[in-house]
């Protein structure tokens, strides 16, 4: 009975002393100068029988820097398991003759691939690009990724569409955006809850911020969320709310949507540092978060600036902070919240990204028409009333140190909440 196929090494430096064992033959590798790693794999695989066993996980020890082999389908190695009884020099020469031919037709296809990689960068953009977005229409999101697209499709000499896919946290955008072709045809307009928050609250994404996204451009530099109260309650600032819910403890409530990452997280960490003992509220929707907030069903609500601005134009509901840094352009008087409680600065972001490996070439196209379009004299302007502001879109390099900059923040906002990834 032929004895189990074995392969032993020391290592390539020793190689000499490396031997395949197959019925009874020894064959001392010396034999053949020009064998290493590769050569190996090449030989083990012509091995009727002994390539049987080693395409089961067998391999030799890699020593002094030496990687481990890589055994590959005879296929690729133009030889038909069973061609050989047993390994000769001249069946490793012709292999070798075989092979070179196959590694030629590789190399051919690289290179057509990086010709048509070429080619399609110059020509781009040939047809519509479609721009992802993360939330369903008229969300302040949605509204500036159209002006975007709007704006940047006549520069550019083909439309620019939105194509809105909300839920699940922006998960689903996010991963189809991730899995799409990188031939820039396909771009995610994200925030810092796809970027930033998802990763500190799913365990488990579909989707690498770090590696399945190449950045374009900052969008919206400042996106911040803001603090209100029911006009009925008796406070006008952030220092007055402060003294009432705590001399009221456990009788007013927080409300916040709970799919907008941000307001949560900016609610509970204001309650905590605060010391408040509001109770809090989530809901699904910032529809929902204004309308109880301005009937009074909750005293207090953490939201965007444009969500609140229907009920604060109506006299219902009173700005106290923003939760930016630094005060908000287009609200100078109101303060911004870490001037009472130091800790709390979400300034949010929106960002333009493409799939990895998109192009550079094309990356930077498309940076350069969507910072010549934020840096135009009107958009500020329209920008502020959805309570974003933008520094044009920087560039791609920036881009990328901003986002990762809000991960960082994002992640030590986690582990103040002692929040574990779910």
């Amino acid at each position: 009975m032929a004895r189990t196929p074995s392969v032993t090494s020391t290592t390539f430096n020793s190689i000499q002393r490396s031997t395949i064992c197959h019925s009874g033959l020894r064959v001392g590798l010396q034999h053949f100068p020009l064998l290493c790693e590769e050569w190996f794999a090449d030989w083990a695989a012509i091995c009727p029988r002994s390539s049987a066993g080693l395409e089961r996980g067998a391999s030799i020890r890699a020593g002094d820097g030496v990687r481990k082999i890589a055994l590959r389908p005879c296929c690729i190695l133009g030889a038909r398991r069973g061609d050989f009884a047993h390994p000769t020099v001249s069946d490793v020469r012709r292999l070798r003759e075989e092979r070179g031919k196959g590694l030629f037709q590789i190399a051919l296809c690289c290179i057509a691939v990086a010709i048509a990689s070429a080619a399609n960068a110059e020509t781009w953009p040939a047809r519509p690009i479609k721009l992802i977005v993360p939330t369903g229409p008229g969300a302040a999101t949605d509204i500036m990724a159209r002006l975007i697209a709007q704006g940047v499709s006549p520069t550019l000499g083909r439309p620019v569409f939105v194509e809105n896919m909300p839920g699940a946290s922006g998960i689903l955008a996010h991963e189809t955006a991730a899995r799409a072709a990188p031939d820039g045809y396909t771009l995610l307009f994200t925030n810092t809850s796809g970027m930033a928050i998802n990763p500190i609250s799913f365990k488990h994404l579909p989707y690498d911020p770090a590696r399945d996204f190449a950045a374009v451009a900052l969008a919206c530099s400042l996106g911040p969320q803001m603090l209100s109260a029911n006009a009925d309650l008796p406070v006008s600032s952030v220092g007055e709310l402060i003294a009432y819910a705590q001399a009221n403890r456990g009788k007013l409530s927080i409300a916040f949507d709970n799919t907008a990452g941000a307001a949560a997280f900016a609610a509970k960490l204001f309650n905590k540092l605060a010391n408040l003992g509001l109770v809090e509220v989530p809901y699904r929707s910032a529809a929902q978060v204004t309308q109880d907030v301005a009937s009074g069903i909750n005293q207090v609500m953490m939201s965007s600036i444009a969500a609140a601005n229907a009920i604060v134009q109506a006299g219902k509901v009173r700005r106290l902070a923003v939760t930016s840094g630094k005060r908000f352009p287009g609200l100078p008087d109101l303060p911004s919240l870490h001037e009472t409680v130091s800790g709390i600065v979400m300034d949010g972001f929106f960002a333009i990204v493409a799939p990895a490996a998109t192009p550079s070439e094309v990356i930077v196209r498309l940076n350069q028409e969507i910072d010549r379009y934020l840096s135009g004299p009107d958009v500020e302007v329209r920008l502020l009333t959805l309570g974003l502001s933008t520094d044009g879109g920087g560039t791609p390099q920036s881009t990328a140190h901003a986002i990762r900059k809000e991960q960082e923040q994002w992640r030590a906002f986690a582990k103040e909440l002692n929040i574990e990834p779910q």
